[in-house]
């Protein structure tokens, strides 16, 4: 009878563990959503040390790409007194300026060396850290195109805007914050460099990102709208394909050049018969992304099409042409193979 109730008080503490947790995590997602509507007012505090130069002479845009990016939260950023704000952000930047004899350029400063953490702080969650580390290899005297002869001059921007450092850092905290939606809005920014980190953020978040992306498709920015293009392109999610396709009767040039190469990335057959219609675009860098789309694909409905356009004015889409003809051929012939094989 001891053994029956022992049996029965186990199976009964495993039932409440299993229901219990899904619970926890379920609260815990509510909670940060909450949140995201009331952190209105951010209090930014910033440390700044490099070797052998003052955080003035590098001149890197820190506070200014804070509020510019927390802008499109609809946040408040305070640099000075944060004591009354929702959350803390606390950065810390080091770098390195990393210098090299050239012959007969003499020494010069090419390399960097970037590091720091970016730790959000509030009553509301626990301490969350995002660290990052980029390093700059010093080039060949033939790649070098300017004489950063000081330390100072070195390419401290190239790093802070790099795939990996603060920038997109500063986007996972954002987006940790806030959602997905400021990242889609600073697809818009004036700044290529962090139109293609917010890019490269919403592709690293990848299918729950999709629903916001196919969304904001109908934005009127042609910057959000490319973004998202591209961004629906490298996540790959076949869901996509339908709101793709229609981007393609797009009026702008640099939208429906996005849309074919996106609908190539997705590699789903359904794309080939609107990528073969776009090989009559009216522009020809369109039809020659259009012509490598449809090899990347492989479909041999695509073979037909792709030979009238060997006629083409344009060498460009001939040469592409030629080369998806050779490799759909190539692959068309190594399934016909494999199939007498079998």
């Amino acid at each position: 009878m001891r053994k029956y109730r022992c049996e029965i008080l186990c199976f009964s503490f495993c039932l409440a563990v299993f229901f219990c947790i899904p619970n926890v995590s379920a609260g815990q997602k509510q909670k940060s959503i909450y949140y995201a509507s009331s952190l209105k007012k951010v209090g930014v505090e910033i440390e700044q040390y490099y070797d052998n130069c003052k955080p003035e002479e590098i001149s890197l845009p820190v506070e200014a790409l804070i509020k510019n990016l927390f802008r499109y939260a609809d946040a408040e950023v305070v640099l000075s007194d944060a004591k009354d704000c929702d959350v803390i952000l606390k950065i810390k930047i080091t770098g390195n300026a990393e210098g090299i004899y050239y012959y007969p350029g003499g020494n010069l400063y090419t390399g960097v060396y970037l590091a720091g953490k970016l730790s959000l702080e509030s009553q509301k969650f626990p301490v969350i850290d995002k660290k990052f580390e980029t390093h700059i290899d010093n080039p060949s005297l033939t790649e070098i195109t300017y004489r950063p002869i000081k330390p100072c001059q070195a390419p401290f921007s190239r790093a802070f805007y790099s795939s990996d450092s603060f920038v997109s850092k500063l986007f996972e905290i954002i987006q940790y914050m806030y959602g997905i939606d400021p990242l889609i809005s600073a697809l818009k920014d004036k700044n290529a460099d962090v139109q293609n980190l917010a890019i490269k953020a919403l592709a690293d978040i990848g299918k729950p990102a999709v629903k916001n992306l196919i969304a904001a498709l109908s934005n009127e920015d042609l910057g959000i709208k490319r973004g998202c293009i591209e961004a629906l392109g490298k996540i790959g999610d076949n869901n996509a394909l339908e709101p793709l396709m229609l981007t393609l009767k797009d009026e702008d040039t640099g939208i429906r050049l996005k849309a074919v190469k996106a609908l190539g990335s997705l590699g789903d057959k359904r794309a080939v018969e609107p990528l073969i219609a776009a090989l009559n675009d009216k522009n020809n860098i369109v039809k020659r992304k259009a012509a490598e789309m449809l090899g990347e694909i492989g479909d041999p409905r695509a073979i037909e099409p792709l030979l009238a356009v060997l006629k083409d004015k344009d060498t460009g889409v001939q040469y592409y042409a030629k080369e998806s003809l050779a490799k759909i051929k190539g692959k068309y012939s190594e399934r016909k193979l494999s199939k007498n094989e079998g």
